[in-house]
């Protein structure tokens, strides 16, 4: 791990500002301002969790049939959930066929019903 002193010294050779303890995350030598890292990193747990709790809403507004765009729906939610939630669900649901986008907005992707033979 690098001494502040050392950090000090690459970040004058870099034309960078200087290091302060705030800058640094644990276990991590960064040089402040030059790289940004999340403060917490989720698990697939907690996607999948965010996901099943969100998921549901948006699938709520758009069962009307009305295309909305992306800004709507963070509008529509913005009360309940913030907008990187909702914004990785809604990718989420894209991924997996539950809604199509096209045009900048959001349908409910076409439900087919099972083959009965």
């Amino acid at each position: 791990m690098f001494e502040h002193r050392e950090l000090d010294a690459v970040a004058a050779l870099l034309h960078l500002a200087p290091t302060s303890p705030d800058s640094l995350r644990p276990g991590l030598a960064l040089l402040h301002g030059w790289i940004r890292m999340p403060t917490r990193y989720t698990s697939s747990a907690d996607t999948h969790a965010m996901v099943a709790r969100i998921a549901p809403s948006i699938l709520e507004l758009l069962h009307d049939g009305i295309p909305r765009g992306r800004r709507a729906l963070f509008a529509a939610l913005a009360d309940r959930y913030s907008k990187e939630e909702v914004e990785l669900t809604l990718m989420r649901l894209a991924v997996t066929g539950q809604i199509l986008a096209a045009s900048g907005k959001y349908t409910l992707a076409p439900t087919t019903e099972p083959e009965q033979g």
